[in-house]
């Protein structure tokens, strides 16, 4: 009989304990945190624009991509598999969707991928496809200007002193296979596809190579009255040529203390133009 009473009264008092409040909210905070973590992307709005907060621990990449088409609002499109992937990133503070876009791609870059960010449309794509895609175009040669980044783009990179195609000839050895370099001859630019990490490091050379061009060479511009331009830059042309020719026999000449032999650059063009060189009396004289 003691023992029966001790039975209903223990059964009585654990009633009593799953009934009070305390325990109501211990069990529900527990269920909780087990069935609805941290969301591993938070949404925030300041000031009409959007950002989000990124909280992924070796999360698989399909996963964080249907977290963020439905949180963030895109379209994910993508012909390649993703099962095999996983990433970790994580951003306290909200940040503007193409910088997550951009995490994204540093980690996709491993596997060969990359995302192309257009309006709401989020495509995923080989490194090797990207450049025939609706990629960002940009233009500029300023290095500094150029932030780094796995983000593939196009960028246009003007030229001043040397020809683009003999950078694109100089340069082609330093371009990724996955990426693309053209030369403009009538604008004289680059043309170059590829990250934007990449195009920093290649606008670096380009700039360096263009500044040293500038600093050794002089360009002015002649007004010809007289004479039909073209013909004057052959004439030109060929008299340098004759002159590289002729420069190991002039110096053994003028070793030799006889200069009867000089080469006179005026003397041959104004002969070549009809005129008497040479005299100070003739038209070429003074």
């Amino acid at each position: 009989m003691r023992t029966l009473r001790l039975t209903m009264l223990a059964a009585v008092l654990a009633l009593v304990g799953m009934l009070m409040p305390g325990h109501t909210t211990a069990q529900q905070a527990s269920g909780t945190a087990s069935l609805a973590p941290n969301a591993p992307v938070e949404v925030v709005k300041t000031n009409g624009d959007l950002k989000i907060k990124l909280n992924f621990q070796d999360t698989p990449l399909q996963a964080v991509l249907e977290y963020l088409s439905e949180t963030a609002g895109l379209t994910v499109v993508s012909s390649e598999p993703l099962i095999d992937g996983r990433m970790t990133v994580i951003s306290r503070q909200p940040i503007p969707l193409q910088e997550a876009v951009t995490l994204i791609n540093s980690i996709l870059k491993e596997k060969g991928l990359t995302t192309v960010l257009t309006g709401k449309v989020l495509k995923v794509v080989t490194v090797a496809k990207a450049k025939t895609e609706s990629l960002p175009v940009y233009s500029g040669r300023d290095p500094d200007a150029v932030v780094p980044s796995d983000d593939i783009v196009t960028f246009v990179i003007p030229v001043r002193y040397v020809t683009a195609d003999a950078l694109r000839e100089n340069l082609q050895s330093l371009i990724p296979e996955h990426a693309s370099l053209e030369a403009n001859t009538d604008g004289n630019a680059l043309i170059v596809t590829d990250s934007m990490a990449n195009i920093q490091r290649l606008m670096k050379i380009v700039a360096a190579l263009d500044t040293h061009m500038a600093s050794v060479s002089e360009i002015r511009v002649f007004r010809l009255t007289n004479a039909d331009a073209a013909s004057a830059a052959t004439m030109i042309n060929s008299i340098f040529d004759n002159q590289s020719q002729q420069s190991g026999r002039n110096s053994r000449n003028t070793r030799g203390g006889n200069t009867r032999g000089g080469f006179n650059p005026m003397q041959m063009m104004m002969q070549r133009m009809g005129g008497r060189g040479g005299g100070r009396g003739g038209r070429g004289g003074r």
